[in-house]
């Protein structure tokens, strides 16, 4: 398999440790540099020893969702790229 990730970074914001280790494992294989945070309070604290290429972000999730995750992130400026995520039912979500 080609590894055409090589040299980026991803971070992924997620709750579900099943779904997290999944994606961990997909963008690892593509050759990614992955960082996991559980939640949005644990990614502000990732971002500030990790600078990813792209963050993948679940949006319900503890202590702090993930669009008061992307809130927090423009409100400093911060313009890294960001795929927003969610496996609820409700498409209004």
């Amino acid at each position: 398999m080609t590894q055409p990730l090589v040299g980026k970074q991803i971070l992924i914001v997620e709750d579900e440790p099943v779904f997290r280790s999944l994606l961990d494992s997909w963008f690892s294989s593509l050759g990614a540099t992955t960082a996991l945070a559980g939640d949005g309070v644990d990614a502000l604290e990732l971002m500030g020893r990790f600078t990813p290429d792209l963050m993948i972000c679940d949006i319900a999730m503890p202590r702090m969702n993930g669009l008061k995750l992307v809130e927090n992130l423009r409100n400093r400026g911060d313009q890294t790229p960001i795929l927003v995520i969610s496996a609820t039912e409700n498409m209004a979500d």
